[in-house]
């Protein structure tokens, strides 16, 4: 494949914020009491740093109860004109403060960024070419206060059910969601209705194709994979396919947080509502307009 354009150097204004550490003293904590349907923090909203906007994912918790909007690594890098489409995350320096503000979506609440692989990968002096590249995954803290504000299921499909572990296979239907701006609000192409086309040896990017790509400000989305588990996180544009994109497998990119980055128990929260993504992917196929 050729290699792909990297979303983030499109996207300006975004940051990079560290992992906190974790108290040797953690223990666990009672699940989150999280919101219905109509919460208005969500996966597929979009968030916000000093004028650059990506996609969040899905919702995390780990055993002290916190919560966690996941997104795009590359989304909370800061601007650097000496940077190329190639520059992986191990070379680049450039990155914000830890503790960034995040807005929301338009909720009017922010969170804060509190773990990027962007900034740990260096940090531990990552020598892996592969997980330098495609190991693109950033976590925003959701507020204690915010936390009956937020419900973990992806708008539309509906999910996730669980977390890919086995990858994809090339045809899979998979489903996704995008919140650029480049889009004007037009809702119809937000769902993506997407292909697998072939994962990488690594296991650490898959590769898809849609028919509504994903563009600057959709890095860091969701990709459910036909029986609805979180499988992935947009991260890249390729030329092979074209206009095609590449998604973080998130699987991987929870395990090198917690095992680089002192998290405990970091794990996934699955959707409240019944996943149909698959009947309503093939009803988009032939409508592009989403039911309400």
């Amino acid at each position: 494949m050729n290699r792909p354009r990297r979303l983030g150097a499109l996207v300006a204004g975004a940051l990079v914020a560290a992992a906190l550490p974790w108290p040797a003293s953690a223990s666990a904590a009672a699940a989150p009491a999280f919101g219905d349907l109509t919460a208005p923090i969500r996966p597929g909203i979009s968030t916000e740093t000093a004028g650059g906007r990506c996609t969040a994912n899905f919702v995390f918790t780990d055993d002290r109860g916190r919560v966690y909007l996941g997104q795009s690594g590359h989304c909370s890098r800061v601007p650097d004109e000496n940077a190329s489409f190639d520059t992986t995350a191990c070379e680049f320096g450039t990155q914000a403060p830890l503790g960034t503000r995040v807005p929301l979506g338009e909720t009017g609440i922010s969170g804060r960024l509190v773990y990027s692989s962007w900034r740990t990968m260096p940090a531990v002096g990552e020598q892996d070419a592969d997980t330098c590249r495609y190991n693109d995954f950033a976590l925003i803290q959701v507020p204690a206060s915010a936390v009956a504000e937020v419900n973990p299921t992806v708008p539309l499909f509906g999910g996730p059910t669980g977390l890919n572990t086995d990858g994809i296979r090339e045809g899979d239907l998979l489903t996704g969601w995008g919140a650029s701006p480049l889009r004007q609000g037009v809702r119809p192409i937000e769902p993506k209705q997407t292909f697998g086309v072939g994962t990488h040896p690594s296991g650490r990017v898959h590769f898809v194709y849609s028919l509504t790509p994903g563009v600057p400000g959709d890095s860091g989305g969701p990709y459910l994979d036909p029986a609805g588990r979180a499988v992935g996180s947009l991260s890249e544009i390729t030329l092979d396919p074209p206009a095609g994109n590449a998604i973080t497998d998130v699987a991987r990119a929870l395990a090198y947080a917690e095992r680089h980055a002192g998290f405990r128990g970091l794990r996934l929260v699955p959707g409240t509502g019944a996943f149909h993504g698959p009947v309503l992917l093939r009803a988009l196929l032939v409508s592009p307009d989403p039911p309400t």
